[in-house]
């Protein structure tokens, strides 16, 4: 599959084109089924994340190896979208020009 999207072509100014990925996933699919094997390592992935995410839920826990400001930049992000007023930035400092002797 990455040697399908090595062209770029899914990726425009550092967006993923989900389109893109959909379509090239489907016409992989319909070239070559998944083998078992596969199919397998898809459902304990799966397994794997359920697990953890039903430990942290029911221990009441955050997940060890966040990063806080990824954290607080999803959560701004959300209370803008859901009407919080913007922050005022400062005016930027603008050094002033040396005299030319």
């Amino acid at each position: 599959m990455l040697s399908a999207l090595a062209d770029g072509s899914a990726m425009t100014a550092g967006r993923v084109d989900r389109g893109a990925l959909t379509r090239t996933a489907a016409r992989l699919l319909r070239a070559r089924p998944c083998p078992r094997g596969a199919q397998v390592a898809a459902v304990a992935t799966a397994r794997k994340l359920v697990s953890l995410l039903w430990c942290l839920l029911t221990r009441e826990q955050d997940y060890a190896y966040g990063q806080p400001s990824l954290t607080r930049h999803k959560i701004r992000t959300l209370e803008l979208a859901a009407g919080a007023q913007a922050a005022q930035r400062p005016a930027a400092h603008r050094p002033t020009r040396r005299p030319s002797h």
